[in-house]
């Protein structure tokens, strides 16, 4: 089977060489950084979605608009270590 140009490109980039070499210990330490980012993300949805749907009245909306940094942390921390999941297995995000 042949490898699409951008998987070659891929596979040729530093960051695909460092997590190549240093993936046993890399790996769960990215695995666990990103359910943290999403965590971050989730909760900050979560308290709002529960805002608006009744349930936490009683939070006042200045204390959970107070966790938009959070959030927002969570996405480009999540984004940032996609890119380090994708740059290391480009063929298993995309199976032909």
């Amino acid at each position: 089977m042949e490898m699409e140009p951008w998987e070659v490109w891929v596979r040729s980039t530093e960051l695909h060489k460092f997590v190549q070499l240093h993936e046993f210990g890399l790996w769960p330490l990215m695995q666990t950084l990103h359910l943290l980012g999403f965590t971050l993300l989730f909760a900050t949805v979560g308290f709002f979605d529960l805002r608006a749907l009744g349930v936490a009245k009683g939070i006042p909306l200045r204390a959970i608009h107070r966790l938009i940094p959070f959030g927002i942390a969570g996405y480009i921390r999540n984004m940032l270590i996609g890119i380090v999941f994708f740059s290391g297995h480009p063929g298993a995000v995309f199976l032909q």
